[in-house]
C-alpha cells in the first residue's frame, strides 16, 4: 500500500540532463501541486510512536552490551562508532550494526563533514526539492547530491536527518512506500549485505523499474547513541543507482566502489 503524502521530491528525481546518455533520461515524475493537510489520525499515530520511543528508549538504556567508544587501536583510521540498522524506531532487528566512518556523521556537523570528492568519486549537489522540506517536516539535514567516478558510475546519495518527533518522518516516507505512487515498480525487495572490511552492515536493497529504466537503492538508519534515542537525532541513508550495464556490477559500485570509501570497521559489537 502506498502511503499518502508520498510525491516525486522524495522519489528518484536525481537524473539529471546530462548527466546520463539519452535513453536513461526518464521524464520527472510529478504529481497534481499543492499540499495535503496532515489528518488528526496520523497525528495521533506519530504521538503514539513517539510515546512508546520514550519508553523503549528508558529500557534500552539499561539493557544489552554498551557501543564501544572506538575501534580497537589496531585499525587503521577507527573513527567514530555508528548504530546502523535496516528499520528504525525501536524496531531493532538482527541486522543492527556498529560501524565507524571517516566523517562527522553527527546532525550538527552535517553536511559541511561530508566532502564532496569522496575517494575516486566526485560530487555535486542536486537542486533541492521543495517536497523534502514537506513531507519530512523541514529535516534539521537534507543532502541530495550526485557523485561521479572515471569510469562513468553514478550514485545519488541522499541522507535526511531530524531529532524528535519530525524522526518518525523519515520511517514513514521510504522508497518501497513511496515510489510505486510515482510509476515505479519494486520488483524485488529484500535485506542485503554490504561488506565494510572484516565485518558487514546491511541495507534494505529495492529494485525498481519504470518505462524500461532499472534503479537499485540501498537504504538504513543510523544513530550516534546506543539508545537509539530519537530526541539526539538518526539519519536515513539512501543510495541510488541507474542499473546502465548489469545489475551486479551496479550493485557492486555502490558497495566496493562507493560505501567502502565512507564507512571503515564494523565493531565485534551486538546489542544482545
Amino acid at each position: 500500500m502506498v502511503r499518502r503524502g508520498c510525491r516525486a521530491g522524495v522519489l528518484p528525481r536525481l537524473f539529471q540532463p546530462g548527466a546520463l546518455p539519452a535513453r536513461f533520461q526518464p521524464a520527472h515524475p510529478v504529481w497534481s501541486p499543492g499540499a495535503m493537510f496532515r489528518d488528526t489520525l496520523r497525528l495521533a499515530a506519530a504521538l503514539l510512536l513517539l510515546a512508546t520511543a520514550a519508553v523503549a528508549a528508558f529500557y534500552l538504556n539499561r539493557a544489552g552490551n554498551p557501543l564501544p567508544a572506538a575501534a580497537p587501536a589496531s585499525v587503521d583510521d577507527p573513527g567514530t562508532p555508528y548504530v546502523a540498522d535496516v528499520e528504525g524506531w525501536y524496531q531493532i532487528t538482527p541486522q543492527e550494526r556498529a560501524v565507524t566512518t571517516r566523517f562527522d556523521l553527527g546532525l550538527s556537523a552535517l553536511p559541511g563533514s561530508l566532502p564532496m570528492q569522496i575517494g575516486a568519486w566526485r560530487g555535486s549537489t542536486l537542486p533541492p526539492s521543495p517536497d523534502i522540506a514537506e513531507w519530512f517536516d523541514h529535516p534539521q539535514v537534507a543532502i541530495e547530491r550526485q557523485y561521479v567516478d572515471d569510469s562513468g558510475d553514478v550514485m545519488w546519495l541522499a541522507i535526511f536527518g531530524s531529532a524528535g518527533s519530525k524522526s518518525y518522518h523519515l520511517f514513514e516516507h521510504t522508497p518501497q512506500t513511496c515510489y510505486p505512487g510515482t510509476g515505479w515498480n519494486i520488483l524485488r525487495q529484500d535485506v542485503d549485505r554490504i561488506p565494510i572490511g572484516d565485518g558487514a552492515i546491511y541495507a534494505q536493497r529495492g529494485l525498481a523499474v519504470k518505462d524500461g529504466q532499472r534503479l537499485l537503492v540501498l537504504y538504513w538508519y543510523m544513530w550516534d547513541n546506543f539508545e537509539r534515542d530519537a530526541e539526539r537525532g538518526v539519519l536515513s541513508f539512501r543510495l541510488t543507482a541507474p542499473i546502465l550495464t548489469d545489475e551486479a556490477h551496479t550493485l557492486q559500485a555502490m558497495k566496493a566502489g562507493f560505501l567502502s570509501q565512507i564507512f571503515t570497521h564494523v565493531l565485534d559489537w551486538r546489542r544482545f
